[in-house]
């Protein structure tokens, strides 16, 4: 098998592998199923209409963006599969990501295949060369520690890609730049809901990570989120407000799920 196939087809094996296992198990929080949609839907998209995109601390663009998400998903809501595209309204901004998850209880992980090639307009989608590749995979572990404390922790590893330095031998190593975040809810009212979170990267023995030159948080911030009735429709909107102390800047991103 050739090195560059591997991620995309391992992504794809677990897709194919972890049904079985079911039925016999994103700022990834997004993608725990809702518990309370009794309509169970194995293939189905979702459509998020955002006035910019943030990510773990990055304004990933600054321009309006329109977010397609295509995925499977066992009936019992554990495990989900599937593709998700970003593309700015302005044509700068382009991303199309691979990923798998599998949640059970307060556990999840996702490993995500993240592909934003804005900046590789002529990268082969197939290539994970470091010199040149759009790609880089993430693996993400998570766990919520009650329901009386209901603090999130998740710890996300860079595993390969366009996260790497080189020595002055001239050896290319991987990084393995690692991002920590912790969400609390602190308010609940309906449909309404505030979240408190912090984020923060560093790499292991080394000063400079894939989201800072130095170890330090990247995402000070809340969410808070609500659904609104139109009509017959609810329509979920997430609004972010977003503080990034290494790149010293603020920014506020709104988000509307058509569906």
């Amino acid at each position: 098998m050739k090195k560059n196939y591997l991620w995309p087809m391992l992504i794809g094996l677990l897709g194919l592998l972890c049904p079985a296992r079911a039925h016999a198990q994103a700022s990834v929080a997004d993608l725990v199923p809702d518990s309370t949609d009794t309509r169970y839907r194995a293939i189905d998209l979702n459509l998020t209409l955002k006035n910019m995109h943030l990510w773990r601390g990055f304004k990933v663009t600054n321009a309006a963006m329109a977010a397609a998400d295509l995925h499977y998903t066992t009936r019992d809501g554990h495990f989900r599969t599937g593709v998700w595209g970003g593309s700015g309204f302005t044509g700068e901004y382009r991303e199309f990501d691979y990923y798998a998850s599998y949640s059970n209880g307060r556990f999840l992980i996702a490993l995500w295949d993240i592909n934003n090639f804005s900046s590789y307009p002529d990268a082969n989608i197939f290539s994970y060369d470091r010199a040149g590749t759009s790609h880089f995979a993430d693996l993400t572990v998570a766990y919520t520690l009650s329901d009386k404390w209901p603090l999130r922790v998740s710890w996300s590893t860079i595993l390969l890609g366009r996260d790497y330095y080189t020595e002055a031998n001239g050896r290319v190593k991987s990084t393995f730049s690692n991002y920590v975040q912790l969400d609390y809810p602190v308010w609940h009212k309906g449909s309404a809901s505030l979240s408190l979170l912090a984020g923060g990267a560093f790499a292991f023995g080394r000063q400079q990570s894939f989201y800072a030159a130095r170890p330090n948080f990247t995402n000070l911030g809340g969410v808070y989120a609500r659904t609104l009735q139109l009509g017959t429709y609810e329509v979920p909107v997430a609004a972010t407000a977003l503080w990034n102390p290494e790149k010293k800047y603020g920014t506020l991103q709104v988000a509307v799920t058509l569906f």
